[in-house]
């Protein structure tokens, strides 16, 4: 299965991500990053099967700082019209609403940290779902959201935002607004670096260096991670009847 990743910091993480570990440990997995400010020519659709948008510190409702974002809006858009499967990360999630024409915003605060994810009543049974509809924790750094778009459904929401897992039904997109790609040691490293005086942590707010001590005993993020991308494939497999995304060929 050929994977193509966005990325959109120029300092994107030097240490191996969720998604890093995942392509390494199966080895019918081939994964292209490309940085999406410097690409000149996006990829045809027929040069991969999935196509994986990460996070990002650029804000939609600003594309006057990043003007490149409305090209990769545009052609998400037609990847998605064209059935290639898109998953988003963060700011990937709120790509994929922008390109089913939802309105991405400025939220009224940010979310930063590990927070409790609840799921809504229609998640029950849903694929992307399984074995943890009962609710999660999990990393959030973001201060924008969307719209829901038309033809799309919310799993899961916190109080702040309320599409944090979107699945479009129409187009193969599945979207989380959160970062299950983050490792611990990536967060640790966003943590020591960053500006932000205050994190969410075990449903309260810390400074960084209380966050920084309770990191280490947290559960390891990559189980989740493999959870929800094998939920994801899964979905996308079966209801756009896409057979080529699995991890074993001719699966």
């Amino acid at each position: 299965m050929r994977i193509i990743e966005f990325i959109h910091d120029e300092d994107h993480t030097v240490i191996p991500s969720n998604v890093d570990i995942w392509v390494d440990s199966n080895p019918h997995l081939y994964s292209q990053k490309m940085l999406v400010k410097n690409v000149d020519v996006y990829p045809r659709f027929n040069t991969y099967d999935l196509l994986i948008l990460h996070g990002g510190v650029q804000h939609l409702w600003n594309k006057a700082a990043a003007p490149w974002l409305s090209d990769e809006v545009a052609y998400v858009r037609q990847a998605l019209l064209s059935h290639k499967p898109v998953i988003g990360l963060c700011l990937g999630s709120q790509i994929i609403a922008e390109a089913l024409e939802a309105r991405v915003f400025q939220d009224q605060q940010s979310e930063i940290g590990f927070y409790n994810i609840c799921c809504c009543s229609n998640s029950l049974g849903h694929p992307v779902m399984k074995n943890i509809n009962d609710g999660f924790s999990t990393f959030l750094y973001h201060s924008d959201h969307y719209r829901l778009p038309a033809d799309c459904i919310s799993l899961a929401y916190t109080p702040q935002s309320p599409n944090q897992v979107l699945v479009s039904q129409s187009v193969p997109a599945v979207g989380f607004q959160f970062h299950p790609e983050y490792t611990k040691d990536i967060i640790g490293d966003y943590c020591k670096t960053s500006t932000t005086p205050n994190w969410m942590i075990n449903e309260g707010m810390a400074t960084r260096l209380e966050f920084l001590a309770v990191l280490n005993s947290m559960p390891d993020t990559y189980p989740l991670f493999e959870q929800l991308i094998d939920n994801s494939l899964t979905w996308l497999r079966n209801h756009f009847q896409l057979n080529y995304l699995t991890l074993v060929p001719g699966g």
